[in-house]
């Protein structure tokens, strides 16, 4: 009977070693299929007529295709990507066709990253704008909520900063 658990017991081992061996390459193969986006430095530039976005939180591939009106595939392929992008990445993107009511901020605005507690009517008010200005500035539309980390175009001030 002790020989029975002892075998029983190496079976066991042997089978916990196996799942552990799987589940390592399982994860490094998962790793190289999937590596985070990397824009490979002095190969890749950006296209003429793109300029630099900073991607923000919420923001990823389809998104930003969606917004500048190319696929998620251009995106990549224009930025030498292996991945989807994260906030902080900066890739490049087409510049919006200028139209009349073309939305973007003013020249002189600056970014100002969202703090807990903020809104936009708080933020209208402490930079002295009305709340439509901060909305059309930085092309958003009345439904969309942003989190702590998004970053928006604000007036030059020191008041809410």
């Amino acid at each position: 009977m002790a020989t029975i658990r002892g075998l029983f017991k190496a079976i066991l081992a042997m089978l916990f070693a196996i799942i552990v061996i799987l589940a390592i390459l399982l994860h490094s193969t998962r790793e190289q299929r999937n590596p985070d986006p990397v824009l490979e430095e002095g190969s890749c530039q950006a296209p003429e007529g793109w300029s630099a976005h900073l991607v923000q939180v919420g923001e990823n591939l389809t998104f930003l295709a969606g917004m500048v009106d190319i696929s998620p595939a251009e995106i990549v392929i224009a930025n030498c990507l292996q991945g989807d992008v994260h906030p902080g990445d900066t890739i490049y993107l087409p510049t919006p066709r200028l139209s009349l009511d073309a939305c973007g901020p003013p020249d002189d605005w600056v970014q100002y990253e969202i703090q807990p507690g903020d809104s936009l009517p708080l933020l209208a008010e402490a930079f002295a704008v009305p709340e439509a200005a901060l909305w059309h500035a930085n092309c958003m539309s009345e439904n969309m909520t942003f989190l702590p980390g998004f970053r928006i175009y604000v007036p030059p001030s020191t008041v809410a900063q």
